[in-house]
């Protein structure tokens, strides 16, 4: 058993709250890193596809983003090369096959990600179904005891 486990049955209404309130946040964040993990992976299997399709063309053309809003229609002199980004502003010649290699390297790691973190969702929800479970009972236990008295 983890050292780091506590016994929902003796803890206060309180701290059953503050724990169900961290629980939450630690699902939104985790559904937000999948979410952006997503996101990323799909950008660089775009990424790949306009490779193969700029090499498959007959006329290789294509739009070359200026800014977020603006392109200017490009022709590609050598289908077969290109400049990849590889992060922190560096950038690497590769030939079509080297590149689409990367990006599917990429997209592996990427998913791999991903996997880990939907592995731990369950834990926290059935964490939170606990939690949630408990809290309910001692609300409920509280508000009997509560409830004589006032009457």
């Amino acid at each position: 058993m983890a050292s780091n486990s506590v016994k929902v049955d003796e803890l206060s209404i309180e701290q059953l709250s503050q724990l169900n309130k961290q629980v939450d946040q630690e699902l939104e964040f985790f559904n937000a890193s999948i979410n952006e993990l997503r996101s990323v992976e799909r950008k660089f299997a775009n990424s790949e596809e306009a490779i193969k399709g700029l090499v498959a063309s007959k006329k290789p053309e294509t739009f070359v983003p200026l800014s977020e809003s603006m392109y200017i229609k490009a022709k590609i002199t050598d289908p077969k090369k290109y400049m990849i980004d590889i992060g922190t502003g560096y950038y690497v010649q590769m030939d079509d096959e080297k590149a689409r290699e990367y990006f599917k390297r990429k997209q592996q790691f990427l998913q791999k990600q991903i996997n880990q973190l939907a592995e731990i969702l369950p834990q926290k929800k059935n964490t939170k179904a606990v939690l949630v479970s408990a809290l309910q009972q001692k609300v409920a236990l509280y508000s009997q005891q509560t409830g004589g008295i006032s009457k």
